[in-house]
Formats: C-alpha cells, sequence, structure tokens
C-alpha cells in the first residue's frame, strides 16, 4: 500500500485483509512508485484529494446519481466522467429521501510515477481508516491536520483544516464546520472526539471544555490491506494509463494470436508439403514398378502395328486376297493383276466361261467381307472366242 502519512507518502505491506508494516517513507511532493514483483497493489489518497460532504436526496434511488451531481454542481464542483469520479455512501434513509455522503475526485494527479506499476485499488484514507463511530477524529496527512466525521458507522465529512497545528485556530474551524452541518441536519449526535496526533500536539484540556465532548488521544492504527480489489474512484492520469496499458495489452494480445495463426498455417504447409513429397514418392515407385509392363504393352502394340497390314484389308493385300477368295465361284477364277491401296483397289481376272466372270462381279458386290468398298457398276467382261471371259474389278473405300 502508499498511503499518505503524517509527512510523507508511506509505503506498507501485509497479506490481504490483514495490518500492515511500515517498509519506507517519502517526502510529500515526491513522486512514488510500488515495488516490482507479483503482488496485489493498493493506493490510499488524501483526504485533500477528494471531496468529502454530505446531502439529504429524496427522489428514486435509480436517480440517486445524478440528484448527487446536480447537487454538487449547485456547490461548484463538477464531475466530467460520474463513472470514475464519483462515489455515493448510503448513510440513512428516512421517508423518501436519503442521506448520502458524496465522494467526488478533485482535480488532482496522483503522486505515483510514470514509470510505477499501477494500483489493484484506489482508496480514500478517511474511508480506509477505523474511525470511531459517532465521533469526531483528527490525524495529519502529509504535514496537514484533517479531520474526519462519522454519523454512526458511516462517514459523513471529512476535511483538510487550514490550521497548522491543533489550537484554538483549529478548535474554531470545527466548531463552524459542525454548525454548517448542523444546519443542513446531516450531523446526528457526535459523542467524542479522538485525536491521532502525538503527544505534545493539542491540549486536551481546552479542547474539551472548547467542543464540550470527551476528549481521547490515541496511537495512529495500523494500515490494513484491503481483501477486495477494484476502484471506485480513478484519478484522471491513473485512467488513461490504464486505458493505455489494456490497448497495450490487447496489441501483445493480437499480435500473439496473429503469430499463433501464422505458426499453424505454416505448420498445416509443411504437414501439406509432407504429403505431397509422400505422394510423390509412392507415384515415383509405382512408375518404377509400371515401367517394365509398359516396355512389354509397347512391345505389345508394335507387334501388332507389324501385323496390321496382314489382317486388315484396309491396310494390306493379303487379307484382300482372301476375301477375294470367299465366293463360291472364285475357284474357276484365275486372278491376272492386282492393284491395291488403302483406299483404292482394281482386280483384273479371266474365266473359262462367260457367265463365271458375270456370277463372280455379282458375288464380289454382295461379299460381307468387301462391303466397306463402293464398287461402281459393273463394266462388261471382254468375250474370248472359246467362250472365255476376261472382267475387270474397281473398287473405292470411302
Amino acid at each position: 500500500m502508499i498511503i499518505p502519512g503524517a509527512t510523507g507518502w508511506e509505503r506498507w505491506q501485509a497479506p490481504e485483509g490483514q495490518a500492515g508494516k511500515l517498509v519506507d517513507t517519502a517526502e510529500a511532493d515526491v513522486d512514488v512508485a510500488f515495488g516490482k514483483g507479483q503482488m496485489k497493489r493498493a493506493l490510499v489518497l488524501p483526504v485533500s484529494h477528494v471531496w468529502v460532504m454530505p446531502a439529504w436526496l429524496k427522489g428514486d434511488a435509480e436517480l440517486v446519481k445524478d440528484m448527487a451531481l446536480l447537487h454538487l454542481e449547485r456547490l461548484g464542483i463538477r464531475v466530467d466522467e460520474p463513472e470514475r469520479g464519483l462515489q455515493l455512501v448510503e448513510v440513512s434513509v428516512k421517508d423518501d429521501a436519503r442521506l448520502m455522503t458524496m465522494l467526488a475526485l478533485k482535480d488532482e494527479p496522483s503522486p505515483l510515477q510514470l514509470s510505477s506499476p499501477l494500483p489493484d485499488a484506489i482508496l480514500v484514507s478517511a474511508e480506509t481508516l477505523p474511525l470511531e463511530a459517532s465521533s469526531i477524529t483528527v490525524w495529519r496527512e502529509l504535514g496537514r491536520l484533517v479531520i474526519g466525521i462519522t454519523s454512526g458507522d458511516k462517514l459523513v465529512y471529512a476535511s483538510p483544516l487550514t490550521a497548522s497545528r491543533f489550537d484554538e485556530r483549529a478548535i474554531g474551524e470545527l466548531n463552524n464546520v459542525c454548525m454548517q452541518l448542523g444546519f443542513q441536519r446531516v450531523l446526528g449526535r457526535v459523542e467524542r472526539l479522538v485525536v491521532w496526533l502525538p503527544e505534545g500536539e493539542g491540549d486536551l484540556a481546552m479542547i474539551e471544555k472548547t467542543t464540550g465532548l470527551p476528549v481521547s488521544r490515541e496511537a495512529f492504527p495500523a494500515w490494513v490491506m484491503p481483501e477486495t480489489w477494484g476502484s471506485r474512484l480513478e484519478p484522471l492520469d491513473l485512467h488513461l494509463a490504464k486505458r493505455m496499458q489494456e490497448t497495450r495489452t490487447r496489441q501483445r494480445v493480437g499480435l500473439l494470436s496473429a503469430g499463433l495463426v501464422v505458426a499453424a498455417a505454416v505448420a498445416v504447409m509443411m504437414v501439406m508439403i509432407t504429403l505431397a513429397l509422400r505422394e510423390q514418392t509412392m507415384l515415383r515407385e509405382k512408375v518404377a514398378d509400371m515401367s517394365p509392363r509398359a516396355a512389354r504393352v509397347l512391345d505389345q502394340k508394335k507387334a501388332w502395328q507389324e501385323a496390321s497390314p496382314a489382317v486388315d484389308p484396309s491396310q494390306g493385300p493379303l487379307q484382300f486376297l482372301l476375301a477375294v477368295q470367299e465366293p463360291a465361284s472364285s475357284g474357276e477364277v484365275t486372278l491376272m493383276e492386282l492393284e491395291f491401296t488403302p483406299k483404292r483397289v482394281m482386280l483384273r481376272g479371266h474365266t473359262a466361261k462367260a457367265p463365271t466372270a458375270l456370277q463372280y462381279t455379282q458375288e464380289i458386290h454382295q461379299s460381307e467381307m468387301l462391303m466397306a468398298y463402293d464398287w461402281g457398276e459393273a463394266s462388261s467382261p471382254e468375250f474370248g472366242a472359246d467362250e472365255s471371259a476376261t472382267f475387270e474389278l474397281k473398287g473405292v473405300r470411302p
């Protein structure tokens, strides 16, 4: 904890919810800083940084904050950001009115250095200290006298005094404050006055005689580390620093997320490359296995290509000769001449009898094996003196 001590800033350490011990001190006008390390940090603002004043506010509970802002504006106090600059404490309720203590931040910078870690909680000294119930308490903060007034166990008023010592002048200021609070009907019965000042400061007999209250001098209590964390009041400089820190955190998270996405993408690419290389290796192995069989297929294809002229009438004459010998009358035909190309053929033959030549010509036109040829109109055979005949057939393949 960084707290406003009697003469300067003090740093205390303690477990959560327990009384702490003083670690070191600093001058009142010197910026301070929290220590490094993994620990919870609380900053306690002095009363001089906050307006602490009570008021009766009438209306619905949902409108209490708006009514408090209007009341502060009538007093010349403007709160620009109520979410971080205003805290309300309900003291009591009577009929439809609520006695509220308003804690409004003044336009004062925090005492923290720019390089200091930010606090996890921001408190106000008058609200944090264990003030006596229904009493007036006087102590010193950063060299100034401070008073805190409670109604029951709730804080209703706190403010620094202009007097430098707790003397008649300070008692006069205290009486004026009590009179004003009494006129506003916000001050209940005050049972005692407690002085948290060292021996020799303040004449208790004179104070008791002047105020008419029982007066006691007590040791300043130890500061207690809070158990719950969070800030309802936040000075502007700390608010901006917190926002900047959150922005940087989001940016770091964004960069980290982007890095993870890139790493994931690289990992996916590496996996895909690995799978592709593995597939490539498998394909190469399959190609190596199939290469001998492919060679055999090529050899078979080459053999078929070499044999095709002998079996395909469109490529070789041997198959054509077999086809022209298919007709029944071919046994009485003597082939004299054959001209063959894949697209055109010419056949010249001789028969001992003229009717045989006509029959053979007719059978060639009707042969299924030679249906691919267009033979045109058959020309008349040439007849010899001995009843022999010579004929000629011409076929064209479309």
